[in-house]
């Protein structure tokens, strides 16, 4: 989660109430099928990903090739190089695709970053695998879920994954309906104000150099919200605690 709100501070004009909204996207018009940006290129799940739906139509690799296909006619993105203004330009290259792949580097808890809200703002369909945390943020409508559910193996979750992208990409109707459909949970069980806390006590123990000894300046703050306890935790350089 404080990707994502990373993710929008760093957007230009965007808040996240935006996130709340049925985009105004009512069909997929000229859009190119889809589209990747990642700075990671050994990321399994992604790569297997890649080969799985390259087979079926081109990606267009927006920043760093990972997989040796022909980059976009636009040219390549820069590899993060001005974050102050990679949020916004890599939204607007979104736009030009029905689909985004925006894996997550590994599966952790609470690990829910930028991606998936900055394909969906441009209006494309986010093809996702990540935290299981994302049940608790986003409707499940609104985009394609490649995580592996229950006892499912990543080949199988892949698999399932990949013929949905598929079934969307030849039915505009059940593609407008998954773009249309709402993003965020309104009433997600996320309170701020404990993060904040997180955030200033992992801040003030860093000037002094770690915070063993009164980790409990950071930890109590965990341990209080029943979303943060399930999904952050605090390095030991840090005075150190874990859910």
């Amino acid at each position: 989660m404080p990707f994502i709100a990373f993710g929008v501070l760093q957007n230009d004009g965007l808040s996240e109430l935006d996130l709340l909204q049925k985009p105004e996207q009512k069909g997929p018009g000229n859009r190119r099928f889809a589209a990747y940006a990642s700075k990671h290129c050994a990321v399994t799940a992604r790569n297997k990903a890649y080969a799985l739906l390259a087979a079926y139509r081109p990606l267009d690799a927006l920043n760093k090739n990972c997989h040796g296909g022909l980059p976009p006619k636009e040219g390549t993105l820069t590899d993060r190089g001005d974050e102050s203004s990679w949020m916004r330009t890599i939204v607007e290259r979104f736009k030009l695709y029905k689909f985004v792949v925006v894996f997550e580097n590994a599966i952790v808890p609470g690990y829910v970053t930028e991606k998936l809200a900055n394909a969906k703002k441009a209006g494309a369909v986010p093809v996702y695998y990540g935290s299981s945390m994302e049940a608790d943020l986003f409707n499940p409508l609104a985009f394609v879920d490649c995580s592996p559910r229950g006892e499912e193996t990543l080949e199988v979750a892949l698999m399932r994954c990949v013929a949905d992208v598929k079934r969307l990409d030849l039915d505009i109707e059940a593609w407008s309906a998954m773009v249309q459909a709402p993003f965020m949970h309104n009433d997600a069980p996320f309170d701020y104000k404990p993060l904040a806390s997180v955030v200033k006590g992992v801040l003030d123990c860093k000037l002094k150099g770690g915070c063993a000894g009164s980790k409990d300046a950071v930890c109590s703050h965990i341990k209080k919200s029943p979303l943060l306890s399930k999904a952050y935790f605090v390095p030991e350089k840090y005075g150190g605690c874990s859910s």
